[in-house]
């Protein structure tokens, strides 16, 4: 933001530079969210269905009864869990290790997609002006104040 500023050429636009330069960080980090939410949300789709219900059926859990352990244990409701036919401790501690290693995988996936976002945002960089020594003068568009006021605002 503050490069932005000291890379205009007319000092009366630094508002619009800064303005800009706010705007696009908005749009590039809400990019970048949307982007990151999909990959998330794609992945958890593919890997909890692949990890858990092997994990539960080979814990013990009839297979009838996955799909309502998967929607309970996303939802952190453990009574619904205690509720489930065929639930043991040793099921539900299968169920969330099997839980956990599909979210982990899902969430790598989202750290490589950040790794290339990252990878943009370098390239991006490079074409940073370098010498900003021109921009650093003494000269100022406007002047704020011309005299010294004599007068005390707001004393009683």
């Amino acid at each position: 933001m503050t490069l932005t500023t000291l890379c205009v050429h007319d000092q009366r636009d630094i508002g619009v530079a800064a303005g800009v330069a706010g705007s696009a960080r908005s749009l590039i980090s809400t990019v970048a969210t949307t982007i990151y939410s999909v990959v998330l949300t794609a992945r958890l789709q593919h890997t909890i269905p692949s990890e858990v219900p092997p994990a539960l059926i080979s814990a013990g859990l009839p297979a009838a009864s996955v799909s309502d352990f998967i929607t309970a244990l996303s939802t952190g409701n453990t009574a619904a869990l205690e509720k489930i036919e065929g639930f043991t401790p040793i099921i539900l501690e299968a169920g969330q290790m099997a839980y956990k290693w599909a979210n982990s995988q899902a969430y790598q996936t989202v750290f490589l997609t950040s790794i290339a976002i990252s990878g943009l945002a370098t390239l991006s960089a490079l074409f940073i002006p370098r010498n900003l020594d021109h921009l650093m003068t003494m000269e100022v568009t406007s002047t704020l104040h011309t005299r010294k006021s004599t007068k005390t605002v707001g004393m009683a």
